[in-house]
């Protein structure tokens, strides 16, 4: 399973505007992976919106992970789950991946690469490191030194950037080793989020990250 590129995650409302819609445009423009996050629905309404998810992503045959949400995974068989490392320990990851060999684990790790090595040794798929700038979903975690995003860089893991993310700032990031990046806004604010995909593509795409 690829798991690399420009990675999208779901906005956390309860509504969002022409929310499949925007998706299945931004998956037609370049979206690599799809994560869905929801914490503010029940597990009803989840299970719907994850089940619709679903079926627009196998129509690109892209991997779908959910935040934080192993019981949703389990249920409609996504491809894997997504955790901030205050809510996954190092023990707890070591389990899951015993658990589900074929499951994808992703974990947020801000901006501590001593953790990043400690969750590759427990066999954690890929890392997100961040902020990296100014985030309009994420006013709470802090944002990286470029010294801390060099350290983070070096590490034998797959490692995708987040935090204000977008076309213009990837170059920014373009003297250090990283897979992909992750964006929220960059994408579901856009009046047009296929353009909107293909351009971010083409971004990281000149740069060998695809």
């Amino acid at each position: 399973m690829k798991i690399s590129g420009l990675y999208l995650v779901t906005p956390n409302f309860n509504k969002t505007r022409n929310f499949y819609e925007t998706i299945d445009r931004a998956l037609s423009g370049g979206v690599d992976i799809l994560e869905y996050n929801d914490t503010v629905n029940d597990e009803n309404v989840k299970k719907e919106r994850g089940l619709k998810l679903k079926k627009i992503v196998s129509k690109y045959n892209k991997p779908l992970t959910v935040y934080e949400d192993i019981n949703l995974m389990d249920e409609i068989d996504l491809d894997g789950v997504h955790f901030s490392h205050s809510d996954l320990s190092i023990d707890d990851a070591i389990s899951f991946k015993k658990k589900y060999k074929n499951k994808v684990l992703g974990v947020s790790i801000n901006c501590d690469a001593n953790l990043a090595i400690e969750y590759k040794k427990a066999g954690v798929d890929y890392i997100s490191f961040g902020l990296c700038h100014k985030s309009n979903t994420n006013k709470v975690a802090n944002i990286c030194t470029l010294e801390d995003i060099n350290t983070i860089s070096k590490i034998d893991i797959t490692k995708f950037a987040v935090g204000g993310m977008n076309r213009d700032n990837i170059h920014e990031l373009s003297k250090y080793n990283f897979n992909g990046i992750v964006v929220v806004s960059a994408i579901f604010l856009s009046i047009d989020p296929k353009k909107s995909a293909g351009e971010i593509k083409k971004e990281l795409l000149k740069r060998n990250i695809d």
